[in-house]
């Protein structure tokens, strides 16, 4: 291949080879003829096709004279006899190389370091820039070439990380690699570059979290698979090294360390017997591989068996959650089951102090949550949605390295890497064995003095095959019956059980199924009538319930002296069990009895009933929670929602289903009535997505509302789709769907009403058409004479004038707000409340009041059970404490939330977000402890590793904080190097609050503008630049949360090589700008240093 061969040149300026140079072609019309013919590659275009590639709509009067003078114009500037005539056209006479982007194409198929350094020379500019103004529909011939251009540079960055790979520079294979992928989150050869380089660099976590985000992006996009090759490399991965042979676990457990969390844990009734080995044989296996099932049928114990596991991991040191799928039946429910389980939640605390809602996949969230904690996912009952649970475990397993699954269902998930242990029947062979000893302990409990006769125990246990639940239901037996007379029946009961269900369609169940329903079965024949109907009709409680929701479900409200009676029966037959927290008794059956439960309610008839007096009771159960709400109770309330979450919940399921046959009969007021208050206690638990998910099918049945609803029934309509709407907006808009959400709340929208119901006042400020008419309202809602309406407008205009920098009257406003939910008892306003005054004062640098506001937001928070909204709360009260001093203070907190995380190990699990605020209060430690050294390194691994990774600029109030603080940090403690290269960034986050999508807040702008500034100057101390911009920023209210931004903002002078006069002269100008003057001109300061 020669260079001196290219003629035409389309990478750049349109241009042609004259003389030993590209010498670009006059006027646009002679470029755009050239581009047609061009990208013709030889071939003929037609006149009429060139007419209308060269002038669009803007045709000339005589097309055909336009293109010949067309013509002979590029005839003159191009080697004669290229371009020739035909019959219905004109064609270009091109060589192989004539065109630079067929060589550059075939360079970079060459591959060598050599030939693409000559393919980037190839390139002189944007392919495409100077064939003239895109038109309204789009311009196809500048669309053709700019794909095309696209195309050849994918191509040259592909050949150049694989060029750098195969000469082992993986770090140069991975930064190209992943720019593909960020341009094309679909791209598959880009992801495999970039799996390939991670993980030899040893990053086989982040290769594998690669490998997760491309399959959930191709499923979501295209509804397909990565390709066979990188999948065959994501197994690679997966498949662990040789496990070494384990030596016996110390005697002595280690304690748990200050981060260790069990979740989810049961405390168990009674000793869990004959399992010894099998605890033992699955910590090993958790110990050398990271997916394992605990198999086996119903009622073998794999229930008792996680629980005991998960006992013994935590203990040791570990942490574990575990995570009941048993009332999950859809497969699309599963991530939002763990993440509610895991307190998962959409929420963090933003710098202006109110919970936020930031736009991710909640997979994705989960997993980030589960990063770095060296935990162990427990999964109990996936076998009746084990598509969803393995494509689940798929997932976390290959976005999370070091964590390890474990699941229980009665049939392995089948996927890669998964050991499964089968949980064996106890054994009965002899007297001595684990089911005779289960027998006798359970017999005993319930009769001391029962006399056993352990041969006939043994033969009696051998019967019911060693079924652990099947043993302990027997053994209830002994309250009226001798063990003979239970053996001897038993063997009567199972012989005719066998032979009924052998006789019915269900012959294919497994024997050990069919002894247990036998069992079961028993159980149920010794019942009265009263207590049958009750097993029936409270099967349909996955969370379990209350002698109050009882009484509804099984007696309609009649009286508990029945309930009372015949729950005591079903605890005597073991087919309940009873639980008491906080001096309340909660009743749960078993799965197993469920599933006999649910048989024999199909069977009776009664469903629809059923359904209806679940609904009557889920109605009355949000009644009372509303009213702990309305009369302060909230933490009360909050306890209500977390017990009753699933039983809810599976309401709400049935009330939504997609066929409307399927819906029970009440379905829309059932909803009306327990969503508004499930998003309440969601909200408060950061559970925003679970609002999100339910979004499609609450407006889908309340799309429509009665135009003549009565006022307490219209209020709940319209906090319900609020709710909808308000999370619509915030997550993954979906702007048709909120379109609806917003003509049904219009439709029952009382104007006159606006600033008396706080429900109207709402809704008038989410339909208000303009900005300055939503300001309006809230000037008028907060002198309404209605407290929940003044207290609302006044938090919500807090945050406005927050954002212009308006922090006197920001804080006003929230004092006000304050006061007001105080007055009435609203503890999650006053909370918020509390959060809101502390950042005010954070981010003025005034930290000792901040610190009396976070305290107690600390506690309020923690008595509502919000514990993520805690942690980050904490975060900024830390910063608050060094911020007057007390470093200890805030290292004791630091350390506590990051379990005593150091520089040196890897970066602590959670969000970007989270780990962020973390990692920066670790820095502000160091550096207020008189150890600029590792508070540096702290920040350089916060903008490398966290900051490092983000696909593009966002508005996201809490990232621009960090971002603004790690480079500041970088910049004073002698990385100005590193803070100097996340210049780019900081000036793209800055633009990014100026797009249409965007908002902007003055202060944020304000920190990024002290943050460009430190680092300009510690490139340059007599920088003008970053005195104007340091200026710049305090005139925008630049935020001081960090004490590292007051540390700048109050030795900027100082440090400054800049003249005094020429100082002063800038001060006074910019002194006199209004703030959003202020924070447009950091924008164009900013795009000028940069450029």
């Amino acid at each position: 291949m020669d260079a001196s061969a290219v003629t035409i040149g389309l990478l750049g300026p349109v241009a042609v080879a004259a003389d030993g140079a590209m010498v670009e072609v006059p006027g646009v019309r002679a470029r755009r003829l050239l581009v047609a013919l061009a990208l013709a590659r030889g071939g003929v275009r037609s006149a009429s096709a060139l007419i209308d590639l060269v002038w669009g709509d803007d045709r000339p009067k005589s097309p055909q004279a336009a293109l010949h003078t067309q013509i002979s114009r590029l005839r003159q500037v191009l080697p004669s006899g290229m371009l020739a005539g035909a019959a219905t056209g004109y064609r270009l006479d091109l060589s192989g190389d004539a065109l630079d982007v067929d060589r550059a194409r075939a360079l970079a198929a060459v591959g060598t370091p050599e030939a693409l350094a000559e393919a980037d020379a190839l390139w002189r500019g944007v392919p495409g820039d100077d064939l003239g103004p895109d038109t309204p529909g789009g311009d196809p011939l500048a669309g053709e070439l700019r794909t095309l251009g696209d195309d050849l540079r994918r191509r040259l960055d592909e050949a150049r990380a694989a060029a750098a790979s195969a000469a082992g520079d993986h770090e140069t294979a991975r930064r190209i690699a992943g720019d593909l992928c960020e341009r094309d989150p679909l791209d598959e050869p880009a992801h495999l570059l970039l799996m390939r380089a991670l993980a030899a660099s040893g990053r086989t976590a982040d290769a594998l979290a690669v490998h997760a985000r491309l399959r959930r992006a191709l499923s979501a996009e295209l509804g397909v698979d990565p390709g066979a090759e990188i999948e065959a490399l994501h197994r690679e991965l997966l498949t662990p090294a040789p496990a070494p042979v384990l030596t016996p676990p110390p005697t002595v457990i280690p304690r748990p360390s200050v981060s260790t969390r069990a979740v989810g844990l049961r405390s168990e009734p009674n000793e869990l017997l004959g399992r010894a080995d099998d605890i033992a044989a699955v910590l090993t296996a958790i110990d050398q591989h990271r997916v394992v099932t605990i198999a086996g049928p119903g009622g073998a114990g794999k229930t008792r068996m996680v629980h005991a596991v998960g006992r013994r991991i935590a203990e040791a040191g570990r942490t574990i959650y575990l995570v009941e799928l048993a009332s999950v039946r859809n497969d699309d429910d599963v991530v939002a089951a763990i993440a509610a389980s895991l307190g998962v939640g959409e929420s963090e605390l933003t710098p202006s102090g109110a919970p936020r809602i930031p736009v991710g996949d909640l997979a994705d969230r989960l997993a980030d949550t589960l990063v770095g904690r060296n935990a162990v996912l427990a999964l109990d009952n996936c076998e009746q949605i084990i598509d969803g649970s393995a494509q689940v475990v798929t997932d976390l397993i290959g976005a999370v390295a070091d964590l390890t699954v474990l699941t229980t269902s009665r049939a392995p998930l089948m996927v890669a890497g998964e050991v499964i242990h089968r949980l064996a029947p106890l054994s009965s062979d002899v007297t001595d064995s684990p089911a005779v000893e289960l027998f006798v302990a359970r017999a005993r409990a319930v009769r001391s003095d029962v006399a056993i006769d352990l041969d006939v125990v043994a033969e009696l246990c051998r019967d019911l095959d060693g079924l652990p639940l099947a043993i302990e239901l027997a053994a209830a037996r002994v309250r009226t019956l001798s063990v003979p007379e239970i053996a001897r029946l038993l063997s009567q009961r199972l012989a005719r059980g066998r032979l009924s269900l052998l006789r019915t369609a269900d012959r294919t169940a497994p024997r050990r199924h069919r002894t247990l329903h036998a069992v079961i079965e028993w159980s149920w024949d010794l019942l009265d009538d009263d207590a049958r109907a009750a097993l029936r009709r409270l099967c349909r409680f996955p969370a379990g319930f209350t002698v109050a929701a009882a009484d509804v479900v099984v007696s309609g409200g009649a009286g508990l002296t029945l309930v009372d009676d015949v729950l005591e029966q079903l605890v005597n037959q073991s087919l309940l069990t009873v639980t008491e927290v906080d001096g309340h008794i909660r009743y749960r059956m078993l799965e197993m009895v469920r599933e006999f439960g649910e048989e024999q309610l199909l069977a009776s008839g009664e469903a629809d009933d059923v359904d209806a007096a679940m609904i009557r009771w889920a109605i009355g159960w949000a009644k009372d929670t509303r009213a702990l709400y309305d009369t302060g109770e909230q933490a009360a309330a909050m306890t209500n929602v977390v017990a009753d979450n699933d039983n809810i919940v599976w309401i709400l399921r049935r009330c939504t289903e997609i066929d409307v046959a399927e819906r029970p009969a009440d379905a829309v007021s059932a909803v009306v009535a327990v969503f508004p208050v499930m998003t309440s206690g969601w909200v408060a638990r950061g559970l925003h997505v679970e609002i999100r998910n339910w979004a499609p099918r609450i407006v889908g049945l309340l799309g429509r509302p009665p135009r003549d609803l009565p006022d307490d029934q219209r209020e709940l309509w319209q906090v319900a789709l609020l709710m909808v709407a308000g999370h619509l907006i915030m997550i993954a808009p979906d702007m048709r769907l909120l379109a609806r959400a917003r003509v049904a709340i219009r439709a029952i929208f009382h104007p006159d009403e606006v600033m008396a119901l706080p429900a109207d006042f709402v809704s008038a400020i989410l339909l208000s058409r303009t900005t300055y008419s939503g300001l309006r309202i809230l000037t008028r809602g907060a002198r309404s004479p209605v407290p929940l309406v003044r207290a609302i407008a006044l938090s919500v205009r807090s945050n406005a004038r927050e954002n212009v920098g308006d922090l006197s009257g920001a804080l006003r406003d929230s004092q006000d707000a304050q006061a007001l939910a105080v007055y009435r008892g609203d503890l999650w306003i006053t909370a918020t409340g509390a959060m809101e005054i502390g950042n005010i004062h954070g981010q003025s640098a005034r930290y000792g009041d901040a610190i009396a506001s976070y305290t107690r937001a600390v506690e309020l928070l923690t008595e509502l059970g919000s514990v993520d909204e805690v942690v980050q709360v904490r975060i900024y009260l830390a910063c608050s404490f060094i911020g007057v001093g007390e470093i200890d203070r805030g290292r004791e907190i630091v350390a506590e939330l990051s379990d005593g995380w150091t520089v040196d190990q890897p970066v602590p699990a959670g969000s970007v977000e989270a780990v962020g605020t973390l990692m920066m209060a670790s820095a502000e430690v160091a550096h207020a402890g008189g150890d600029p050294a590792t508070a540096g390194a702290i920040a350089v691994r916060v903008l490398d590793q966290v900051l490092g990774g983000m696909a593009g600029a966002t508005s996201d109030p809490t990232m621009l904080l960090v971002l603004s603080s790690a480079v500041t940090m970088a910049a004073v403690t002698g990385n100005g190097g590193a803070a100097h290269e996340r210049l780019p960034l900081l000036g793209d986050f800055v633009a990014a609050q100026f797009e249409p999508s965007g908002y902007q807040d003055i202060p944020q702008i304000g920190a990024c503008a002290v943050a460009f500034a430190t680092a300009l100057t510690s490139h340059d101390a007599g920088s003008v630049t970053a005195a104007r911009l340091h200026l710049l920023g305090v005139r925008s209210r630049a935020r001081l949360d960090f004490p590292i931004l007051d540390h700048a903002v109050t030795t900027a002078r100082s440090l400054s090589a800049v003249a005094a006069d020429v100082w002063e002269e800038l001060d006074t100008e910019i002194s006199r700008m209004s703030r959003r003057h202020a924070a447009e001109t950091i924008l164009q300061t900013m795009r000028g240093a940069l450029a």
